[in-house]
């Protein structure tokens, strides 16, 4: 017997319901889809779709090497970057040509120009694009899918819902209705909480740099403490640990030593004379922090990204240090940028 509308509806909405963080945030940086205009991941070539994850766009280029962090599929092109405001301006019709591409990707075909768009289509591109609760956004949307008693979101059902939200051509919401969004909208405890998860991501990134360039940084108070040290050297200690030349069976070894004792000399007198030291720390610390924090995901690995590897790559100067930005350079040519909401040929 074939599934009624509701019953597929309701199938849609719970598995939606568990993905309701995946659908409203970038897995990336962490802060809300709607924040910053996001893409959507497609094959090479631009026709297919990669998965049916979203991405802010600046984060999605900073992939290397070039794969979901979500699902892990390899993705060689993205679609152009989609922003509220750009949907605001346009033609229902042509927000609906980019869910049948979408959707027809997702199938592996080519979607009739006059089908309806499967709920699981409609729900994450409106979610990444609104302020909005994916079970708010899903409510719209099943009213319009049932009250069409159809399985998908038909031209009007879609007009309907742009209209609700605040898009489509000329859809600006106002009054009422625009006071009706917000409400519904994030709340600020939410805006906030993942702001500041965003924050603390940087902030690992910025505590691994800080620590690494505060090390650096040490080092070189310490020659700079050293050299400084040089005309209070006591050459007389070092004349007295060398005065039985017999020991030594070679000039070699013995221009060797006498190097060890200069040196360990100059350093006893740098660390008892710590400002060199302690100069070096504090300016590493700093520009490490500055650095770790600009760099933090200058470049992210789709396969252990998280707090941990933010720490570590700052830790281990892949974001101070320019031999590291060049894998920019290397991998980072420029992808090809899709339309998805212009008409195809059959």
């Amino acid at each position: 017997m074939a599934m009624s509308p509701f019953h597929m509806l309701s199938s849609h909405s719970s598995d939606l319901q568990s993905e309701s963080e995946e659908l409203e945030v970038c897995c990336i940086c962490l802060d809300s889809l709607c924040t910053r205009p996001v893409v959507v991941m497609l094959k090479p070539g631009g026709q297919s779709l990669c998965c049916p994850h979203y991405l802010h766009a600046e984060c999605a280029e900073r992939l290397r090497p070039r794969r979901c962090p979500i699902c892990r599929s390899r993705f060689g092109s993205l679609s152009i970057p989609m922003a509220r405001e750009m949907l605001q301006d346009m033609a229902p019709a042509r927000i609906m040509t980019g869910l049948r591409f979408l959707a027809g990707s997702e199938q592996g075909e080519t979607v009739e120009s006059e089908a309806t768009v499967p709920v699981r289509v409609a729900i994450p591109l409106l979610s990444a694009l609104l302020p909005l609760r994916q079970a708010t956004l899903a409510a719209y949307v099943e009213q319009e899918v049932l009250r069409g008693d159809q399985t998908g979101l038909g031209p009007d059902g879609l007009k309907k819902v742009l209209r609700r939200v605040g898009l489509g051509q000329g859809g600006r919401p106002s009054g009422g209705a625009a006071g009706g969004l917000q409400a519904e909208g994030y709340s600020l405890a939410l805006r906030l909480s993942r702001r500041l998860r965003r924050l603390a991501l940087k902030f690992a990134g910025a505590t691994g740099a800080a620590l690494h360039l505060g090390a650096v940084g040490m080092l070189c108070g310490m020659l700079v403490g050293c050299l400084g040290a040089l005309p209070r050297i006591r050459l007389r200690h070092v004349r007295n640990n060398i005065e039985d030349l017999d020991e030594f069976n070679s000039m070699r070894v013995l221009l060797l030593y006498v190097v060890t004792v200069i040196a360990l000399e100059l350093l006893l007198l740098s660390i008892r004379d710590p400002r060199w030291v302690k100069r070096g720390l504090r300016v590493g610390a700093m520009l490490g922090a500055v650095l770790g924090w600009l760099r933090a995901l200058a470049v992210v690995d789709p396969d252990r990204h998280g707090f941990g590897r933010v720490f570590q790559q700052g830790l281990s100067g892949e974001t101070t240090w320019p031999r590291h930005w060049r894998i920019l350079e290397v991998t980072g040519a420029p992808m090809e940028k899709v339309d998805i909401f212009t008409q195809r040929g059959r």
